[in-house]
């Protein structure tokens, strides 16, 4: 069994990298054919737009949903000019990447 917390830190690296087709790898086929490379790469832009370049990684969580083969990990992570939590989920039973969501942490 894959390190999910692991997992999700790379595909948030592979985006700062600019590896958006890298990032998906891990995707299931629906998550890719929903956000497709081009689509992650301009998502990704816009957040670094309003929260400046990634910087670092500052903690985790995760948690296993209890109605379905979803496991979320939230990975907290310093940009240049805000805090975000990047919301990274997977498919517990096939360990594909089924959901990517940027948050801002607490009431900022």
């Amino acid at each position: 069994m894959a390190d999910l917390v692991q997992l999700a830190k790379d595909v948030i690296s592979a985006c700062a990298q600019g590896d958006f087709g890298g990032a998906l790898d891990v995707a299931d086929d629906k998550f890719a054919a929903a956000l497709p490379e081009p689509m992650l790469g301009e998502t990704w832009r816009q957040v670094t737009r309003n929260a400046g370049r990634f910087v670092k990684f500052t903690g985790e969580r995760q948690y296993h949903h209890l109605l379905g083969p979803v496991k979320v990990v939230f990975v907290l992570c310093d940009f240049e000019t805000k805090k975000l939590e990047i919301e990274v989920s997977f498919r517990s039973d096939k360990e594909q990447l089924v959901g990517l969501a940027f948050l801002t942490p607490g009431f900022e």
